[in-house]
């Protein structure tokens, strides 16, 4: 319960464009959690954390900070194109699965 109040509270900084609100080093930490989720997390056992997960992965994206490289961070997409092959194995993984919902999202 607490982890998705914090990623919620994450999500919801992005979504609104702060720049200044995380420390750079912050930002990769959760970026890498996010990539140990994808590796670890088994669609059919907990779909909601899945989602959740991906929700804040396409946020991360969206994010000016972390996908421009400006004078207040220098992310300039820390490992996007690991996330981008995990994102796309996870995709296969929910077409193998039928899992529609988890498959759309990624899509």
């Amino acid at each position: 319960h607490s982890t998705k109040l914090l990623l919620g509270f994450a999500l919801a900084i992005m979504r609104q464009q702060l720049v200044d609100f995380f420390y750079v080093s912050d930002v990769r930490i959760l970026i890498e959690i996010y990539q140990r989720v994808l590796k670890n997390i088994d669609i059919d056992e907990d779909e909601k954390g899945v989602l959740l997960c991906l929700q804040g992965i396409l946020t991360l994206f969206e994010w000016k900070t972390y996908a421009l490289n400006t004078k207040h961070t220098d992310l300039n997409r820390y490992k996007y194109d690991e996330l981008m092959v995990l994102l796309q194995d996870m995709l296969q993984t929910a077409k193998e699965a039928g899992n529609d919902t988890v498959a759309n999202l990624i899509v």
